[in-house]
């Protein structure tokens, strides 16, 4: 009788351990798969902006309807709160499957994409209302600069380090671009306050 107790206990610790390991992988596998797609999600979005910061300048420098200009700014808007929620994910994924020092985080990647985001939905929003404190120059300039950051990490953001790299790989990847950047334009507020904040 007790040997037939034995194996029943057996047999349930074999199966109960199926079972969980089961479920992890399926979860590990839900995991892996959403992080692919936000990776995804986020660089169409990227891929997207160098062109739309152009878009909204030519309509800005030829004085385009006012309806014409909001449009591009809810395209731009757009694409910039799918790379900033994106990257955010991304951000959560790698921090609780990676290595990391305690009370690090990589928010920056995020917060680089929601900083340029308020300027377009403040500064430049308020330009084509016609706040008249703001001036067109001004606002050319910040959209140039963020038109060329933008290309920059379109071209040089390595997305296999994204995919496959470690915590700290993408951690020192997203600095060295944007170190770049920041450099370049030093008279961009939003890029100057970013560096001082994340960089410097």
């Amino acid at each position: 009788m007790k040997h037939k107790i034995f194996l029943v206990v057996i047999v349930v610790l074999v199966f109960s351990n199926i079972y969980f390991i089961s479920n992890y992988m399926t979860q590990k596998w839900i995991a892996d798969h959403y992080h692919f797609m936000t990776i995804n999600q986020a660089t169409n979005a990227l891929h997207s902006l160098p062109k739309q910061f152009d878009e909204l300048s030519t309509a800005i420098l030829h004085d385009t309807s006012t309806e014409d200009q909001f449009m591009k700014i809810a395209d731009l808007s757009s694409s910039l709160a799918t790379a900033e929620n994106s990257f955010s994910y991304v951000n959560i994924y790698l921090s609780h499957s990676m290595p990391r020092t305690i009370g690090d985080s990589m928010g920056e990647i995020s917060t680089f994409f929601r900083d340029i985001h308020l300027y377009v939905n403040g500064q430049i929003r308020r330009y084509v209302t016609g706040d008249e404190t703001i001036s067109r120059e001004d606002i050319l300039y910040h959209i140039d600069t963020f038109h060329q950051a933008t290309e920059y990490l379109k071209e040089h953001l390595d997305e296999d380090i994204l995919y496959e790299g470690t915590y700290d790989n993408v951690k020192n990847h997203w600095s060295i671009l944007t170190d770049e950047i920041t450099t370049e334009f030093t008279n961009n507020d939003v890029l100057t306050r970013y560096r001082e904040w994340w960089i410097d």
